[in-house]
């Protein structure tokens, strides 16, 4: 593990470990091949941007249902968002999606509007013991409940989450400065860190995917690349399995990222590839 650390790409976040990194020479490669297909032509990528706030929307209620064990449609999504009321649990979760996606395409990144997009993503959908007592995080610890059911790790103290969460957000806010290194990692690194520190008590899987997102939307380097869609993931239960093993392993190595990158640029290499193709055909 000592050696691994020592010659492995470092990412400057705390951590309870005091380590979190991956290795480059493994992971670059795979990286540049999961962007590298999404080069099909502009006119073709440029038709399905102009629909990645539906696309976006319909994968990541579809797969958060999933996750819950409730299965969904596109055409239920539409029906339930036309709807002037919303009638129980799982709708709430549908309009707090569409809400959430508007208000990430119209904001920029703070720790005040990660706080906001919380607010809008789990609006009537938390018990009061879920609810957050005071400030933007969790004031008490949290388990972090495994593939099987079993309590597979503990967030971070929540002591540490108010200066953790502000230098987090801070680097992120620096990371789109310039183009570097980590440019084209950071929806990844964001979508584990948050798992990570597990700041709410509820949520943190979603926070952590559309923080994700909003990072592609909001970064001018990558702002036209496609994220791993939630989809992806949910695939099915070995493809669901597997983002968790990855997650575990990750904590058992020491915050080796290089588990969790590999996972999300294998599957999102195939589903990426899947939607342009269908939209190519659907242009024709």
């Amino acid at each position: 593990l000592k050696y691994k650390k020592e010659h492995s790409t470092s990412i400057p976040l705390k951590t309870t470990e005091g380590t979190l990194y991956f290795n480059s020479e493994y992971i670059l490669p795979k990286m540049k091949e999961y962007y590298s297909i999404q080069t099909y032509g502009f006119e073709v990528l440029s038709h399905f941007t102009e629909q990645f706030e539906e696309i976006l929307i319909f994968s990541e209620v579809e797969g958060t249902l999933e996750i819950e064990g409730v299965k969904t449609s596109k055409k239920k999504i539409e029906e339930v968002l036309r709807k002037p009321l919303v009638v129980d649990t799982k709708e709430q979760v549908m309009v707090n999606m569409k809400n959430g996606m508007d208000y990430i395409f119209n904001h920029d990144i703070t720790e005040e509007n990660l706080h906001e997009l919380y607010t809008i993503l789990s609006y009537n959908s938390l018990r009061d013991d879920e609810k957050i007592e005071s400030g933007f995080y969790r004031a008490q610890d949290v388990e972090i409940i495994g593939r099987y059911g079993e309590v597979s790790d503990r967030g971070v103290d929540a002591s540490l989450l108010a200066e953790w969460m502000g230098d987090f957000v801070s680097f992120v806010q620096e990371s789109m400065l310039s183009l570097n290194n980590l440019t084209y990692l950071m929806p990844h690194i964001i979508h584990y860190y948050m798992i990570y520190l597990h700041p709410y008590y509820d949520f943190n899987g979603r926070m952590a995917r559309i923080f994700s997102y909003w990072y592609i939307l909001k970064c001018p380097f990558i702002k036209e690349k496609l994220p791993v869609f939630s989809e992806a993931i949910n695939y099915n239960s070995t493809s669901k399995t597997m983002y968790y093993r990855a997650i575990e392993n990750a904590r058992e190595d020491g915050n080796d990222l290089t588990y969790f990158l590999d996972y999300l640029f294998t599957v999102g290499k195939r589903f990426v590839d899947v939607y342009l193709k269908l939209d190519l055909i659907s242009t024709r």
